[in-house]
């Protein structure tokens, strides 16, 4: 069965990572062409940025970049091998310990999320139109990036 064909809420998974337990989310959403996958379990717990020590934003400073588009996570999600850490900014860093908040959950000799999955898989995998918002923290103030 194609996964088109799947209802709303059904789980499935590839042949090669049986272990990574998928659920469709939704389809054809406005950005997100084809079936939405959103995991059943966590994956791996990790930080969403490293820290950004010659960033002039100090919140990067301390706690890495909120721009989702340039973040580790993003990398990592959308990675397959080994190397996939690429500097996205002059400011951006691997995520080893030294670079993470608590230094637990390093993972930038990890590779990539997309590691081991057949190729089937991968070569159905389309890309999304990932938009990011500014979002209200109180009346006046909105969240920033830091790049």
């Amino acid at each position: 069965m194609k996964l088109s064909q799947l209802p709303i809420g059904a789980h499935f998974a590839d042949k090669n990572r049986p272990n990574i337990v998928l659920r469709v989310g939704g389809r054809d959403l406005p950005g997100y062409p084809g079936t939405i996958g959103i995991a059943v379990h966590i994956i791996k717990q990790g930080c969403f940025d490293a820290k950004e020590l010659t960033n002039p934003d100090e919140n990067c400073v301390h706690h890495g970049n909120n721009h989702y588009p340039t973040s580790n996570a993003h990398q990592w999600l959308n990675a397959d091998g080994p190397d996939w850490f690429k500097p996205a900014h002059e400011h951006d860093a691997a995520p080893v310990a030294d670079n993470i908040y608590d230094g637990d959950n390093p993972y930038a000799g990890d590779p990539g999320f997309l590691t081991g999955f057949s190729d089937a898989f991968k070569a159905a995998l389309t890309e999304a139109d990932v938009k990011t918002r500014n979002a209200k923290t109180d009346e006046t103030e909105t969240t920033k990036a830091c790049v």
